[in-house]
């Protein structure tokens, strides 16, 4: 799973979805977190495939418009989660292609799919494992409705059907005239652009972005920029935000979201933990004496530690237990910053 960006996937919160690889990584994805699609989306060919892992996801489009998928012999959401306010838009697939979407109890809401090359498809087959629930869903373009269910049955009423139909089936409501807003009887037109001469499309929303802010600096020492770990606390009860180690020029950016009022923000050396005998170290690894000395010790040669520590004091250059190798470095004074007022990151 590719990490997006921005939001940490709570409902309050969800992950902003603002690239094709994002989409592509989202619609994969096993774990039960919350999206939200800010911009519409070329996928320029990108192929599809099944999300058949057991997770879901939820999904909000905010009314936007995925365009130029490709799929395979299986498009399908698989998952107990909801994709809502979007719009697809298949340019090719498979001849005979089967698009299934939605299993396991998933919910398709105020959704349209529209088919941009000639095809036979089905909606969903809907397997045993739980049946899925559509509404407001419109289904228009060049390829022939097969079924939206052929293994079992399920209410389909929630689909308006604005393209050719297999005539050996009656899923869905077939739209007589596809240009006429009055056949879509419960589309919202607060969501949907329901203008007479067209198939009525998604309205696009402007989602409320203020609560995703972030933290812009550089861990500096005696005014010169160093690497360090760099921490967001809330400013009552310290509780951490956000950390991370700045980069080899000092600079970071905490992700601080949903916080937009004031925090902390410190910079200090990571301390590391007590040596342990007969332990394996990789480099990089920090630890330190039983009794602090000023110095943390980071492993430069891994290996494994002696069957006793080392005696005490320990040097201030490099120091060798076993067959690893640690270099000394000075602890350097922790810098509290605050209150902090984070930044907006979009808009």
């Amino acid at each position: 799973m590719a990490t997006l960006a921005i939001g940490n996937g709570s409902q309050i919160n969800p992950f902003l979805i603002q690239t094709p690889e994002d989409f592509e990584a989202v619609w994969h994805h096993s774990e039960n977190y919350y999206y939200e699609l800010i911009t519409d989306l070329d996928m320029d060919g990108r192929y599809l495939s099944q999300n058949d892992n057991g997770g879901s996801f939820h999904l909000d489009g905010k009314g936007h418009k995925v365009i130029n998928m490709t799929c395979g012999n299986y498009w399908h959401f698989w998952g107990s989660g909801d994709i809502r306010n979007i719009e697809f838009y298949i340019a090719s697939g498979l001849t005979t292609g089967l698009h299934q979407t939605c299993y396991n109890g998933a919910v398709l809401q105020d959704v349209r799919v529209h088919w941009q090359h000639n095809s036979e498809v089905y909606l969903s087959r809907d397997w045993p494992q739980g049946q899925p629930f559509y509404q407001n869903v419109v289904l228009s373009g060049l390829a022939t409705l097969k079924h939206i269910a052929n293994q079992g049955r399920f209410d389909t009423s929630g689909c308006y059907v604005a393209m050719d139909r297999d005539p050996n089936n009656n899923d869905g409501v077939l739209i007589s005239d596809i240009y006429d807003p009055a056949e879509y009887v419960n589309l919202d037109p607060a969501l949907w652009n329901l203008t007479s001469g067209s198939v009525p499309s998604l309205i696009p929303q402007t989602g409320d972005y203020s609560r995703y802010t972030h933290v812009l600096g550089t861990s500096l020492v005696d005014g010169s920029p160093v690497p360090r770990t760099v921490r967001a606390v809330t400013m009552q009860r310290h509780e951490l935000i956000a950390q991370l180690d700045s980069a080899g020029d000092g600079s970071f950016e905490l992700v601080t979201s949903p916080y937009t009022d004031g925090i902390l923000v410190y910079a200090f050396d990571e301390y590391g933990s007590l040596m342990k005998v007969d332990t394996a170290y990789s480099i990089g690894a920090i630890t330190h004496p039983q009794t602090p000395n000023g110095y943390r010790y980071i492993c430069i040669q891994a290996g494994t530690t002696e069957a006793t520590l080392p005696a005490e004091p320990w040097p201030t250059d490099q120091l060798a237990s076993g067959t690893a190798i640690f270099e000394a470095h000075k602890l350097r004074q922790p810098i509290l910053h605050g209150p902090v007022t984070p930044k907006r990151i979009l808009g």
